[in-house]
């Protein structure tokens, strides 16, 4: 369990530089030459200009949903948490930890999307099971109460750090609900490397440690 949480932190965070390196966005200048104050990344300068603070912003709120177009690189993290990524050859682009977290906001909201829908599903295979098993309270009870308090996170928080380890929790929680549903089935404990994987899709590597320390403990408890 340990290996495989492992291995997911490290291609998350490859996956995390990956999608940095290639994002981009329209980053929005007070510049008088620029009718629609984009920026035209083409050409070669000898000195990129640097581009920080309020004109990210101004990027974001012009464009909240971040597309692939002319990112080429990230340069370097800086010793403040900020991140140094190239636009094109005429620009680079400080941008700070929260903008780093606007970056990724839309990864969040599909992987949040998909966890949903993954906890539905699996409410829909505990009832089948229940109805086949006899056994109702537990696995019930507790999918519907894992499906409504993520629903909550995710309309109230849902780009919060809290959000995503919740969602690797409850989907360690789907594993542990059909290991007791089963008996103890060997079978039930692949959900473990099910739900390990599901969250890459939010190329958190950090949100994977709590999941699989409530699953180790979930194994000590029912052994």
């Amino acid at each position: 369990m340990f290996l495989a949480a492992l291995t997911s932190f490290f291609v998350q965070t490859d996956t995390y530089f990956a999608i940095v390196s290639r994002l981009s966005f329209r980053v929005v200048l007070p510049m008088e030459a620029s009718k629609d104050h984009t920026l035209d990344v083409g050409g070669a300068v000898s000195q990129p200009e640097i581009v920080s603070g309020k004109a990210v912003d101004d990027c974001f709120a012009d464009s909240p949903l971040v597309v692939t177009h002319h990112m080429s690189e990230v340069m370097k993290r800086n010793a403040d948490g900020s991140l140094t990524i190239a636009l094109g050859t005429k620009f680079q682009v400080v941008l700070s930890a929260s903008q780093q977290d606007h970056v990724m906001f839309a990864v969040y909201d599909w992987g949040n999307l998909m966890v949903q829908r993954f906890l539905l599903l699996d409410l829909v295979f505990t009832v089948i099971c229940a109805i086949a098993l006899g056994s109702w309270l537990f696995p019930i009870g507790s999918s519907v109460l894992m499906n409504v308090v993520f629903y909550f996170c995710c309309r109230r928080v849902p780009q919060h750090y809290v959000t995503r380890n919740l969602a690797g929790v409850f989907l360690q929680g789907v594993c542990a609900v059909h290991i007791w549903q089963f008996g103890g089935l060997m079978e039930m404990h692949f959900f473990f490397f099910i739900g390990t994987t599901m969250q890459i899709i939010y190329k958190d590597p950090w949100c994977s440690f709590p999941s699989v320390a409530f699953i180790i403990g979930q194994h000590i408890i029912f052994t």
